[in-house]
């Protein structure tokens, strides 16, 4: 190989070590990233209660939304507090802007076992209408009508689940 092919290699190779190496001194030296690495620490091992004062003061900051909120939503959870993932999870809808429906499924179990029923009806209308053989849904969607007193439409449901079977 002559000498003029290393060059540009070498020096694209160069500027990808600044790259990386601009990055990592940028995150170890904001406070915002150590916390959120802490916090990641901190449920990684089991510790919510020490994660959780992390991740909440990360949410008001709006820092890494996309990570802060659904982390800070698994904690609540985990510590009982439905009602303020559910929050959680919300606000991560918003941010993200369009319809995920593992995430959609999520907030209308949600508010299902908070006795949410027509809030989980329509959450899970939402997740049936992006994903229609979501069996887990349509199932959620059947009990939330039927504890919600709408019998005739629950057993719609029922029977579509069991017409797929």
């Amino acid at each position: 190989m002559s000498r003029g092919n290393k060059q540009p290699r070498n020096f694209a190779l160069f500027l990808l070590f600044v790259g990386i190496a601009t990055s990592l001194v940028y995150r170890a030296s904001n406070r915002d990233w150590i916390s959120l690495a802490s916090a990641e620490r901190h449920a990684a091992g089991g510790r919510y209660e020490a994660a959780l004062p992390l991740y909440e003061a990360l949410s008001e900051k709006n820092f890494q939304p996309e990570v802060v909120y659904k982390r800070l939503a698994e904690c609540l959870f985990i510590l009982g507090q439905p009602r303020e993932a559910r929050q959680a999870m919300q606000k991560l809808i918003a941010y993200e802007q369009h319809e995920d429906p593992i995430l959609l499924r999520k907030l209308a179990a949600s508010a299902l076992w908070l006795g949410l029923f027509q809030d989980a009806a329509v959450e899970y209308r939402q997740v049936l209408r992006l994903e229609p053989d979501d069996r887990m849904a349509r199932l959620g969607l059947a009990r939330a009508l039927a504890w919600s007193g709408h019998f005739e439409e629950a057993v719609n449901e029922y029977r579509i689940l069991l017409e797929g079977e």
